[in-house]
Parts: C-alpha cells; sequence; structure tokens
C-alpha cells in the first residue's frame, strides 16, 4: 500500500514545517509503507529532532 501525496506532504509539515521537495515527494511516494510506518522514520530523522 503507498501512502497518498497529501499524507506525504502533511507529514513533512508536520515533522520538518516545510513541504517536501518534488524529489522527496517522489521519493516517499514510490515507498510501500503505511503512514504509519513513514510518520515513524520521519520521526526518527535527524532533520525532525
Amino acid at each position: 500500500m503507498t501512502v497518498a501525496q497529501n499524507s506525504i506532504v502533511e507529514l513533512y509539515v508536520i515533522y520538518f514545517n516545510r513541504a517536501p521537495d518534488p524529489a522527496g515527494l517522489q521519493f516517499w511516494s514510490a515507498q510501500d509503507i503505511t503512514i504509519e510506518e513513514m510518520a515513524a522514520q520521519f520521526g526518527a530523522s535527524p532533520e525532525a529532532k
């Protein structure tokens, strides 16, 4: 299951306080993970800390 792009944009705003760049949006859109898994990875990112 892939995560909808609007959900990815929301995660970027929540965790990074910015919109995704085109390459980042494309990368995350291609991942076969759940929104929960993606949120966990965003939260563990150095940019989120």
